[in-house]
């Protein structure tokens, strides 16, 4: 002020708030902390917000004492794994701050990252029948991404294909099932096996410092001849039920068949019941080569006297097993007829009565005639 003129007496009251010198820098939660350079930090308080351009790894600002949120988000790109960054922070500053310099530590999370595990890396399977290989993929990321597959170079006559072809994996997900299917055709020759270079992958497809992700796999198959089944009726596999039938009773049969062969292909297997010798039904056990055991079930009505019950799988031998010896199942038990109930005995009781007084009657009248 180069000339200030008074014209009459004028009071006073001058006074300075200059609020307080807020100073702070960032740096990794880690062993050896590092400095990060947040490039904008978004600054909200109760009744402006605002943005500041970090400077030196931190920021310096004279604001009004109160609650404040900063709020930033800084990418280390440079080692094998991307990490992140994030500053989310309320801040009470107070007068007790003021020309303080404050340090804030602030944790990593890895951008992106998974876990694969798979079940088996070799096996052998039948011409024209599927191998299965599954694969576990768990996210260990803070990312949500998708991931692709690649099957590599499939050899001629094979298949090979993943179940997704993509996968959608949410930073939560854990163990997310992949299923690789290879399938080698009726043309292939048995005892050459391949090698499938398999791989689980995720890239931004962009030259720059972000990383790409590959988990790779070498996967051997075994093409072998369909083996013959040996299907059989398991201990215990042979029940019924009522386990105490009574005459009159609908008793069903049950048999439980069992493929002791893996991989033993596809097969419609007659079954047949008997009761005493005599068949009861015949059935069919479908074995579609996804599974080891079919159940099939008859019903034979329950008579009085012993008796004698079996099931037989294929009994003229139409499919080809290892052994059909163990093809059969038998059970025998004895049924008593029911006993009549007193009740029964008290009414054929009065029917014999009954007879005995109309006889006596005709008698009278046969003698009063005479």
């Amino acid at each position: 002020i180069d000339n200030l003129e008074l014209e009459e007496a004028i009071n006073l009251d001058a006074s300075l708030t200059r609020g307080v010198n807020y100073i702070v820098t960032y740096q990794s939660n880690e062993t050896t902390p590092e400095d990060l350079d947040f490039a904008n930090i978004q600054v909200n308080g109760d009744n402006f917000s605002f943005e500041f351009d970090s400077e030196d790894s931190g920021i310096v600002m004279v604001v009004p004492s109160g609650d404040y949120n900063f709020e930033s988000e800084y990418e280390n790109l440079d080692d094998a794994d991307d990490y992140i960054f994030i500053l989310d922070m309320n801040v009470n500053i107070t007068d007790s701050l003021d020309g303080i310099g404050q340090t804030e530590l602030i944790d990593s999370d890895l951008m992106r990252g998974i876990e694969v595990t798979l079940d088996k890396d070799n096996y052998e399977i039948p011409l024209g029948q599927t191998a299965v290989f599954t694969f576990n993929v768990t996210s260990t990321g803070s990312f949500d991404i998708v991931l692709e597959t690649d099957t590599g170079d499939v050899p001629t006559n094979w298949t090979a294909a993943f179940e997704p072809t993509e996968i959608s994996l949410n930073a939560n997900d854990n163990n997310k099932p992949v299923v690789l299917s290879i399938t080698p055709d009726e043309s292939v020759v048995p005892g050459v096996w391949e090698i499938f270079d398999v791989k689980i992958m995720w890239s931004d497809d962009d030259d720059n410092d972000v990383d790409d992700i590959t988990r790779s796999f070498s996967i051997r198959v075994d093409p072998i001849e369909q083996p013959e089944p040996d299907f059989t009726i398991l201990d215990n596999d042979f029940t019924w039920s009522p386990g105490a039938p009574t005459v009159g009773d609908e008793v069903t049969l049950t048999a439980t068949i069992t493929n002791l062969v893996n991989h033993s292909g596809v097969h419609s297997v007659p079954v047949v019941f008997y009761a005493d010798d005599i068949a009861i039904n015949l059935t069919t056990a479908e074995f579609d080569g996804s599974g080891d055991e079919v159940t099939v079930t008859a019903v034979w009505t329950a008579t009085a006297g012993m008796h004698y019950l079996k099931v037989a799988i294929d009994p003229e031998s139409v499919i080809s097993e290892t052994d059909i010896e163990n093809n059969k199942a038998n059970a025998a038990f004895s049924i008593e007829a029911k006993e009549e109930d007193n009740d029964n005995s008290l009414l054929r009781m009065a029917a014999l009565v009954v007879v005995g007084l109309v006889a006596g009657l005709v008698y009278v009248s046969y003698r009063s005639r005479r």
